[in-house]
C-alpha cells in the first residue's frame, strides 16, 4: 500500500469514528420501556476495533514518515513539521495584513471620529505572506509526490 493510500484510509477511519460516536450518543437514551434504534454496546465494539486499526495505521504512517527521505538530510517527518510551521506563519501574516488594512472608523462617546492607522506596511506583510505561501506549496507538492511514490512501512 502506498503512503498516500494509507493517509486516505486514516481519514476514512477518523470520519467513521466520528460517525460512530454520534450514533452512540444518539442511542444513549430511549423512552422508558423502549429500545434504542441501535445497540450502544455494539457500536462501542465497532469504535474499539476502528480505534485499534487507526492506531496500527498511524504507527505505520509515522514509521514511514520518519524513515523516508524527501531529500538528502530531510525526512518526510521533517518536511511535515516544516509545512506546519509555514502554515502557521502564513495564517499569521495574512491575519496581520487583514487587520492592518483600514476599512472603517470608530466613533467615541463624544461623536468624534477616531482615525485608525496601520502599524505595519500592509504591502510588505502581504508580500512576505505570498513568499511563505509559495514555500508552503513547494514543500506540500514534494510531500504529496513522495506520498504516492513510497510504500507504507509495516
Amino acid at each position: 500500500m502506498k503512503l498516500a493510500e494509507a493517509l486516505a484510509l486514516r481519514a476514512d477511519i477518523q470520519k467513521d469514528l466520528a460517525s460512530l460516536k454520534a450514533r452512540i450518543i444518539d442511542n444513549a437514551q430511549a423512552k422508558e420501556g423502549g429500545q434504542p434504534s441501535e445497540n450502544p454496546r455494539a457500536l462501542l465494539e465497532q469504535v474499539c476495533a476502528a480505534a485499534d486499526e487507526l492506531q496500527r495505521l498511524i504507527r505505520c504512517i509515522n514509521k514511514t514518515n520518519a524513515n523516508t527521505e524527501l531529500e538528502p538530510g530531510m525526512t518526510l517527518a521533517d518536511a511535515l513539521a516544516m509545512r506546519d510551521n509555514l502554515k502557521i506563519k502564513h495564517d499569521t501574516y495574512n491575519s496581520l495584513g487583514k487587520a492592518a488594512t483600514i476599512t472603517y472608523s470608530h466613533y467615541c462617546q463624544s461623536e468624534l471620529t477616531l482615525k485608525l492607522q496601520g502599524t505595519v506596511e500592509v504591502s510588505e506583510i502581504r508580500k512576505e505572506a505570498h513568499e511563505i505561501a509559495r514555500a508552503f506549496r513547494k514543500i506540500d507538492m514534494q510531500i504529496q509526490e513522495k506520498n504516492w511514490a513510497v510504500e507504507l512501512v509495516a
